[in-house]
């Protein structure tokens, strides 16, 4: 009796199939969450980069008389308020980033031209190029451009006091190499990514499970859809005048400055056919 029991004891082939077949079933099941956790884990991390960002730019602006850095000094001595090129290098050091890491102390900042180790807050884990010397976050044009088609779009230096909305008014967010966010109705992230099929040079906007995480001229950070901030054809279509006046409207919302450019673009967006608030 006892000899009939151990030899009863040993699985089957078929109790095997059915154990490995369930197994499969849950790696099936589980894998995915496992994936999606890691990545809303990096994308919080992003985040957390982010806010030190947004931080550091309210205590320069404490420092400067409200005033958030420029895109670059180089830049803005070159076009404002007359062309006075060759009076700065077009070096590291004059970039949005470098101005603000004595308020962050962590990395190295660094610009689209100039290799050089980034790191720390300055990269993104979730960038779509994992190498540190390229830069995974950017400025927005909208702030650093006057986006009002009546001036002459040259750089600036923005005064928090002239932000129609700080609290909407993007300053950074998720981007390529080049260290800038592109205009909405540029559609340059969209293209990059549709129809190109290439890494982001500018606005990275759904880098984060189909969003993207952006610091505000308030200081607050947090995430957006990708499709919201920057409206977009049907990939991976180019038909870019028909869904341009969703890309206005989201300018007017999220991306342009002063009173006259948000109320502009909410307008042309309105006067397409698509009501738009600022």
């Amino acid at each position: 009796m006892n000899l009939r029991r151990q030899n009863r004891s040993a699985f089957t082939l078929i109790e095997l199939l059915v154990v490995i077949a369930i197994i499969a079933i849950l790696a099936a099941i589980l894998f995915p969450v496992f994936a999606q956790a890691r990545g809303k884990a990096r994308a919080i991390a992003c985040l957390s980069n982010m806010k030190q960002m947004g931080t550091a730019a309210m205590m320069y602006a404490q420092d400067y008389d409200e005033t958030m850095p420029t895109w670059s000094v180089y830049w803005y001595a070159y076009y404002v308020p007359t062309p006075i090129g060759g009076k700065f290098p077009d070096t590291i050091d004059l970039y949005w980033d470098a101005l603000l890491l004595p308020y962050v102390k962590s990395g190295s900042p660094g610009n689209a031209s100039v290799t050089n180790r980034l790191g720390g807050v300055w990269h993104c884990p979730d960038a779509e190029n994992p190498d540190l010397n390229v830069r995974s976050y950017g400025y927005s044009m909208g702030l650093t451009y006057d986006t009002d088609p009546t001036s002459p779009f040259y750089y600036r230096w923005p005064v928090l006091a002239e932000l129609e909305a700080p609290a909407s008014t993007v300053f950074v967010g998720d981007s390529g190499s080049s260290g800038r966010l592109g205009r909405t109705y540029d559609f340059q992230g969209y293209a990059e990514k549709y129809v190109t099929k290439v890494r982001p040079t500018r606005d990275s906007p759904w880098r984060h499970q189909e969003g993207a995480n952006y610091v505000y001229c308030d200081g607050h950070a947090k995430y957006g859809k990708g499709d919201m901030m920057f409206p977009h054809p049907p990939p991976p279509s180019t038909a870019y005048t028909a869904a341009r006046p969703q890309a206005n409207c989201a300018h007017a919302k999220f991306f342009a400055a002063k009173a006259n450019e948000r109320s502009y673009w909410a307008a042309q967006a309105t006067a397409a056919g698509v009501p738009c608030t600022p």
